[in-house]
C-alpha cells in the first residue's frame, strides 16, 4: 500500500502548478492533502476528482484557512468527520 501526505499551501495553486498530474503518476493507494485554504464548494472542478479516486474533503469553514483532503481507491466503509472534542478544535479542517 502506498501512502502520501503534503502539505499543499493552497490547492488551486497547487492545481496550477501540476499537483494532480504528479499526483496521477505516482500510484498512490491514499493520498492526504492538508493546508488546501479552500472551501469544500470550491472544489467542485474536475481537476479535483482525479479519474480512479474517491475525494474528500473538510474544511475549516473559514475561508483562506486549513482544509483537507483525502483521495482512496477504494470507497470507504464508513467516514467520521472530526474526533469528537467538547471544545471543537478538531472542526478547524
Amino acid at each position: 500500500m502506498r501512502i502520501i501526505s503534503l502539505s499543499v499551501d493552497g490547492i488551486h495553486q497547487a492545481a496550477q502548478r501540476g499537483l494532480f498530474d504528479w499526483i496521477t503518476n505516482q500510484d498512490a493507494d491514499i493520498i492526504c492533502l492538508q493546508d488546501l485554504r479552500a472551501l469544500e464548494y470550491e472544489l467542485d472542478d474536475d481537476i479535483f476528482h482525479p479519474k480512479d479516486y474517491f475525494a474528500y474533503f473538510f474544511d475549516s469553514g473559514v475561508q483562506h484557512c486549513n482544509g483537507v483532503a483525502i483521495y482512496t481507491r477504494y470507497q470507504p466503509k464508513a467516514l467520521i468527520y472530526g474526533l469528537g472534542f467538547s471544545s471543537g478544535i478538531d472542526m478547524e479542517g
